[in-house]
């Protein structure tokens, strides 16, 4: 995408640090543009000429933005845009593998190896592990169909694992069928929350337990703070459960409680159309943005998306790389 093109703007009576500003319209221009698009940040000093700044207010933010893994600076290319936190952290990764590959061969040809030999060695070696780390089953458990639908999907993008989606609800009731789920699980994902609960409901002999944190997506994060103070806000949700994590994170980004409102019946298509005329801006979960959308007219509606931080997901690849190394066997387990 050209430099040009992106709509970063401030303003000087907000009363919110400049920097802080320009990096909040940068998460936003990147929400606002098409995923398989390329970007590329304006020089600094370009940028800072464009919105009368000082280049050290530019650098301050973009050096956030590269501290946060959503940048990257590159020499003769500039400052580039890493497209999610996949992306960033996969930028990250690669630059650390680089360095383990070149260790590693430096290593192999100081013992005589030729570089025919060492890449005979890997061939055959990734052939032996691809064996091994197929058939993982990770459970994910979560209190609400929502959250689960959508974790089971993206939590872990790695083809060599399934994931079986089971709600917190369905294991206390400790049926037949949630018994064999958990018998035949490798490792069960969770969200703190429940985590503790779980550590109660799970047998010392069972699977691995991995707790992670949940926070929304800059994107959603970014488009909440962006609407105007005195506007009415109402919360829509299939569930209780996802809407007291919405209004609990709402609390977090200082928003006023007093004009949120909620709601979360499914079975009255006209009330749900009253309510929504009746506030100012719409925050929905996932699984009623499409029902909501149709209704809300010239309404804009944001989706409340939630992630897993880094940590977490270093912490769910960190399990699952225990049990490739070491293998696993649930039939030995009781539960």
């Amino acid at each position: 995408m050209a430099m040009d093109e992106l709509q970063i703007t401030i303003e000087r009576k907000r009363g919110v640090a400049l920097y802080t500003q320009i990096k909040e319209s940068i998460y936003e221009a990147i929400a606002q543009t098409p995923h398989n698009r390329r970007i590329v940040l304006p020089p600094q000093r370009d940028l800072a000429t464009r919105l009368g700044v000082s280049r050290n207010t530019v650098s301050m933010a973009y050096a956030e933005l590269e501290r946060e893994g959503i940048v990257a600076s590159y020499v003769g290319k500039g400052t580039v845009v890493l497209r999610g936190l996949n992306e960033a952290e996969s930028h990250s990764r690669r630059m650390l593998l680089s360095k383990n590959i070149k260790h590693s061969v430096e290593e192999a040809l100081s013992m005589g190896f030729t570089l025919d030999d060492y890449r005979d060695y890997v061939e055959a070696f990734l052939k032996e592990k691809e064996e091994q780390f197929c058939h993982i089953r990770l459970v994910f458990v979560e209190c609400n169909n929502e959250q689960l639908k959508y974790f089971s999907e993206h939590l872990v993008p790695d083809p060599g694992v399934a994931v079986v989606p089971l709600l917190l609800k369905d294991i206390r009731s400790k049926s037949k069928e949630i018994i064999a789920e958990l018998k035949n699980a490798d490792c069960v994902v969770t969200s703190f929350y429940h985590k503790e609960e779980l550590e109660n409901l799970l047998p010392e002999t069972g699977p691995p337990l991995v707790g992670i944190y949940l926070q929304p997506e800059m994107p959603t994060i970014v488009k909440i703070a962006r609407i105007p103070a005195e506007s009415s806000i109402g919360l829509i949700a299939s569930s209780k459960q996802f809407l007291d994590e919405m209004y609990r994170n709402l609390e977090k980004m200082n928003i006023d409680l007093n004009r949120v409102r909620v709601y979360f019946k499914r079975d009255n298509p006209e009330q749900l159309r009253q309510f929504i005329s009746s506030i100012d801006e719409v925050i929905v979960s996932p699984s009623r943005k499409e029902e909501v959308g149709r209704m809300a007219g010239d309404k804009d509606v944001v989706e409340f998306l939630f992630a897993p931080d880094k940590a977490s997901i270093n912490s769910i690849r960190v399990a699952l790389l225990e049990l490739r190394m070491h293998g696993s066997n649930p039939e030995e387990r009781e539960v």
